[in-house]
């Protein structure tokens, strides 16, 4: 059976990856996706910038969060994905 990539949460400060962290963990260079959510408040999305060209496995999690939270996404999330909230967004 395959598992779909791994979509990794962060909310402390104290857990915030620092660039060369969130590298490894979507596999090369990153993309910030900010995402609206209800009440005013936002989330960032990590993840891979050259995720298409790669041919990374399909996200079906963070392809889902985007396509509800961001109307202007066109096209799927794809290989490993980093979710920040709270403290844990980077500035």
């Amino acid at each position: 059976m395959k598992y779909p990539p791994i979509v990794h949460t962060f909310v402390k400060a104290e857990d915030k990856p620092d660039l060369k962290t969130a590298q490894e963990l979507v596999g090369g260079n990153v993309e910030l996706i900010v995402l609206s959510m209800e009440y005013g408040s936002t989330i960032q999305l990590l993840v891979n910038e050259e995720g298409l060209l790669k041919n990374m496995e399909y996200n079906p999690v963070a392809t889902e969060l985007v396509l509800k939270y961001r109307s202007t996404q066109t096209s799927p999330i794809v290989g490993p994905a980093i979710v920040l909230s709270g403290k844990a967004r980077w500035d």
